[in-house]
């Protein structure tokens, strides 16, 4: 439930910096995906609304470390990759087994 809560904090605090709610999802142009046939292949639908919310959960340093011109699949983002957001974790999954 916390974090739950956390996460409509971190859309509220968004909303009054920016004056808006954050995007559902973001394109992305990245020349290396972008297909035969550009532009109408150019654009891949590429990060979440999380990514948005980064800085307003406290995760400053992960959000500063994207590279937000590239895909979030590229290689320059592969540290993020295996990136775990405790905000979007049951409770029970952080348990011990």
């Amino acid at each position: 439930m916390n974090n739950l809560k956390q996460i409509g904090l971190a859309i509220h605090a968004y909303e009054t910096a920016f004056g808006c709610l954050p995007a559902g999802h973001m394109k992305t142009y990245d020349w290396r995906y972008a297909g035969p046939k550009p532009p109408c292949t150019s654009a891949i639908v590429d990060k979440s609304i999380h990514i948005r919310l980064l800085r307003f959960l406290e995760q400053t340093a992960m959000s500063t470390a994207i590279n937000n011109s590239l895909t979030i699949i590229g290689g320059e983002n592969s540290t993020l990759h295996s990136a775990a957001l405790g905000y979007l974790a049951f409770p029970s999954d952080c348990e011990a087994g």
